[in-house]
């Protein structure tokens, strides 16, 4: 059975400053990010979700690291990411997704 924090206690732990930033890997406070944009469907699955530091989160939002995906591996889920003009290690870069309006 997958065991899941409750958002409330991740938050907590997460003020703690005792949480692993999902790119540079440094002990840092996070903040979560949505891989895909928060307007697509199931926007809040744990597929679209990383949890960053500040420093990442603003390289990200500046295009500097680009974040592909979530891949399973022996050691559990990894994120994927490169450096801007870095080759792409999957071809799926992550797209925000702009749902149109009616």
């Amino acid at each position: 059975m997958k065991h899941t924090i409750r958002k409330e206690i991740r938050r907590k732990i997460n003020r703690s400053g005792n949480e692993i930033c999902q790119i540079c890997e440094k002990q840092r406070i996070l903040v979560e990010h949505h891989i895909n944009g928060r307007k697509i469907p199931d926007a809040e699955k744990w597929w679209n979700k990383a949890y960053i530091c500040d420093n990442c989160h603003k390289l990200v939002h500046s295009r500097k690291i680009i974040i592909e995906k979530w891949c399973s591996t022996t050691s559990g889920k990894k994120l994927l990411w490169h450096y801007a003009g870095e080759e792409s290690k999957t071809g799926e870069e992550a797209k925000t997704y702009i749902i149109p309006r009616n």
